[in-house]
């Protein structure tokens, strides 16, 4: 999978969290956040000030918001590809249904449209 779709996963994630928050337990609560792409996990770790695209600079926006009005701890964590995790596994089913589907609500940046 592109580090760009790992990225909109786990934007989709934020967003999730953001709508669901009245089930969390403020104060208490760490979110670990799983993925496969080693790429995506190293373009988060330039901090919020080196993005150089759009959905790297939401995520971080999404994840200081949620950190500071709900005081959740955030933990993005490398987990190797198929090799048996459920959730892993279940979220490459995922991924190959969405692939299949119209990606017209997929945000796009200059940086990765060859259109622009």
């Amino acid at each position: 999978m592109s580090c760009r779709a790992e990225l909109i996963a786990t934007n989709a994630v934020l967003d999730w969290l953001t709508e669901n928050s009245r089930y969390l337990v403020k104060d208490r609560d760490e979110v670990r956040i799983c993925t496969d792409s080693q790429a995506a996990i190293k373009t988060l770790e330039r901090g919020p000030s080196k993005q150089k695209t759009t959905i790297p600079n939401i995520i971080w926006s999404k994840l200081k918001d949620l950190s500071v009005t709900i005081k959740l701890h955030f933990t993005i964590q490398w987990v190797p590809s198929h090799c048996g995790l459920l959730g892993n596994e279940m979220a490459d089913v995922l991924a190959k249904e969405a692939a299949a589907i119209d990606q017209a609500e997929a945000p796009i940046d200059q940086a990765t449209s060859p259109h622009l």
